[in-house]
């Protein structure tokens, strides 16, 4: 992914898996490191925000 790419997703909603479950989450943040990208998410419902790989975060989308 180019830099571009990174920023568009800045405040996008994605589904993010978590073992068995699928979460509907914002991506807050993102940052590149050792060439792997991450996104730093947190729940639409619910609490708490957690750095995931990008391998994790699929239907990136404007909205819930």
């Amino acid at each position: 992914m180019n830099t571009t790419t990174l920023i568009q997703n800045l405040n996008m909603y994605a589904s993010v898996r978590m073992g068995e479950l699928q979460v509907r989450c914002k991506i807050e943040n993102v940052r590149v490191v050792y060439g792997r990208t991450d996104y730093k998410v947190t729940p639409v419902h619910g609490s708490g925000e957690v750095w995931v790989s990008d391998n994790k975060v699929t239907n990136i989308r404007d909205k819930p």
